[in-house]
């Protein structure tokens, strides 16, 4: 017997059942049907969708099976089935949310690395593909795809100081601010910037942070969490790492709220306990990725 692949499959989608006999489902038979209930509150007559898996995808259908699918052909609960003359159990998986990974890319003569958020290596190079060719020039090829675990990437979008001195200086010329309101806020800028490394730069940072939290009794919690951030130095770094995970807490609690739940936030604080520059090209925005994601396209 020769090599078996996809390429000499013979599929076919049918209703009848002739045609499924001594032939193999390629993905799990569900039937459908509909099912009346009675509001309580209107006393309205509401139809829901219900679903049951009759067969395993793989499943032989020999005489006992097309019995069954036969019935459900019948009373309309099912309209086709897809079968195959190979047998094919397995079933892809992929997380149920986007995930971080790295894809080298090969661009002529140089590598690129990226990070981008996807369910599954085929999300990636879909994703990727389309970025690339949005965004450079000229031919490509990818390289290599892993999955990166239980990392958080960080953007630094906040101003410099040089950028916001500048617009100090500007609304100052225009007469937009005062002398005592420009003076006040270049001192308060330099008061908090003074111990900052500031440049024009921006690197990506691989982040082991210990957070510590504590909560109203003043009981403290400790745990480590790493993160990738694009940033100008180490110390904006940690300090846009207590950013996120207060906002998340913010975005906690509002959920809670929403469904009647109470949150109690607690005090978050990072210190970096491993930091190291590392070579990415670029991120994937992640507005950019979720354009993929797979629950979008079921909605």
């Amino acid at each position: 017997m020769g090599v078996v692949t996809r390429k000499q499959e013979r599929r076919l989608v049918t209703s009848d059942p002739a045609e499924m006999l001594n032939m193999f489902l390629v993905c799990d038979l569900k039937r459908s049907w509909k099912e009346a209930f009675c509001d309580d509150d209107t006393g309205e007559v509401i139809e829901i969708d219900r679903y049951e898996i009759v067969c395993e995808k793989g499943t032989l259908i020999d005489r006992d099976v097309l019995s069954s699918i036969s019935f459900y052909l019948q009373s309309g609960d099912i309209t086709e089935v897809e079968v195959s003359d190979q047998r094919r159990m397995a079933k892809e998986q992929y997380k149920c949310y986007q995930v971080l990974f790295k894809s080298k890319v090969q661009f002529g003569s140089k590598k690129s690395t990226f990070l981008l958020n996807a369910h599954s290596v085929e999300n990636v190079s879909e994703i990727l593909r389309d970025y690339i060719e949005l965004n450079y020039k000229g031919g490509f090829r990818i390289l290599s795809i892993s999955e990166i675990d239980s990392c958080h990437v960080i953007i630094d979008n906040l101003k410099t100081r040089k950028q916001v001195n500048a617009e100090l200086d500007t609304a100052y010329l225009r007469d937009e601010i005062t002398t005592e309101q420009y003076l006040k806020a270049s001192d308060k800028e330099a008061e908090e910037n003074q111990s900052v490394e500031d440049t024009n730069i921006r690197k990506f940072y691989q982040i082991e942070a210990r957070i510590v939290t504590k909560d109203q009794e003043g009981e403290e919690n400790e745990f480590s969490r790493p993160f990738i951030v694009f940033s100008y130095n180490a110390t904006r770094a940690s300090m846009l790492i207590e950013k996120f995970l207060n906002d998340e807490q913010d975005r906690i609690a509002r959920e809670a709220a929403e469904r009647g739940d109470k949150f109690v936030k607690k005090d978050m604080f990072s210190h970096i306990e491993e930091c190291r520059i590392v070579n990415i090209s670029a991120y994937v925005p992640l507005e950019f990725s979720k354009a993929y994601s797979y629950h979008e396209e079921e909605d």
